[in-house]
């Protein structure tokens, strides 16, 4: 049962906190995809984009947290801790993701 004094989330959160758990996170996996298939190309627009991408996921996550009653994956009130963790945790995974699929690309030709 949920706690009364819980605010409900509203559409804005509910659209935030599905761009950073899901489709950001997507964009962001197909155009790392994108990247490794090209033959050997650095510093592209794909590459801008999966940046872009990257970024729009952590400010999401921020402004959930701060401006939408935003929670954890489990359901829990989230903190700006968590979202510092997330924001630390994301740009290690991304980084190491792109510089993989710079690697394959570089194989391709």
């Amino acid at each position: 049962m949920s706690d009364p004094s819980e605010k409900p989330t509203s559409g804005a959160g509910c659209l935030l906190r599905t761009y950073w758990m899901f489709a950001g996170n997507v964009i962001a996996a197909f155009l790392g995809i994108f990247i490794a298939q090209q033959k050997g190309d650095f510093y592209t627009s794909k590459d801008i984009l999966y940046w872009l991408a990257v970024v729009s996921v952590i400010v999401a996550r921020y402004l959930d947290i701060r401006f939408t009653n935003g929670q954890t994956a489990e359901g829990t009130p989230a903190t700006m801790k968590n979202w510092e963790r997330h924001s630390m945790v994301l740009g290690a995974v991304a980084l190491l993701a792109w510089i993989v699929c710079h690697l394959v690309s570089s194989t391709r030709g």
